[in-house]
């Protein structure tokens, strides 16, 4: 989700996003290889000492209406970024969910990106962090957006076609033209929730942002 360099090959869908919401002002505040518990708490370096967040006090000042809350992949790194679905990441979200309530803000939150399922055959390992965002938003009544759902589908229906979409060192991540894919699927899928941001065709391919 998060924005990076033009000049890189992987792009976060969140630097496309405010294109396909003409009546809303979007500023991404996410950060590359984060979980949800080292984007609060910061991260370990090498040598063990904790760097803090980049990002989790400028969240805490941003004014808004809405925070789009999305963790996922990098929940299964092992050490300090590591949470379980329904119990570590399920707490963090709920930590977010507060804060923005705290603060007036309604909270959204959005299900992990789906992943192809390993060689091995075993279970494709976000889904039940996928599942633990849909528990928790219907506990709490918070809107939730399925990334998870679309992304699913959209891997099954592009088949090796998918490559187009992926940088060459993929680690699950997406080039500019697959940003803009999810990104115009986000938007599709807020505007259910908050219909003043904007209308977004289904019909209407995604046009190249120029650098």
């Amino acid at each position: 989700m998060a924005v990076q360099p033009e000049s890189r090959g992987p792009q976060g869908w969140g630097a496309y996003l405010g294109k396909y919401l003409p009546n809303a002002q979007v500023t991404d505040l996410a950060s590359s290889g984060r979980s949800s518990k080292s984007f609060m708490l910061g991260d370990m370096e090498t040598n063990g000492t904790i760097k803090p967040p980049l990002k989790w006090p400028e969240v805490l000042t941003t004014p808004a209406d809405y925070w789009l809350i999305s963790f996922g992949g990098n929940e299964l790194k092992p050490g300090f970024r590591h949470t379980d679905p329904f119990g570590s990441y399920t707490a963090d979200l709920t930590t977010y969910i507060d804060e923005a309530r705290k603060r007036g803000i309604t909270p959204v939150l959005i299900t992990p990106t789906h992943h192809p399922a390993p060689r091995d055959g075993s279970p494709e390992p976000l889904a039940p962090y996928a599942e633990a965002v849909r528990q928790l938003a219907k506990k709490e009544n918070v809107p939730v957006m399925d990334l998870y759902d679309f992304t699913t589908q959209w891997y099954v229906k592009e088949g090796t076609n998918v490559v187009k979409y992926q940088p060459p060192e993929y680690g699950g991540h997406l080039n500019h033209a697959g940003a803009e894919i999810f990104a115009a699927e986000m938007a599709r899928q807020f505007i259910k929730i908050e219909p003043r941001a904007g209308v977004v065709s289904r019909n209407s391919p995604p046009e190249r942002r120029q650098p």
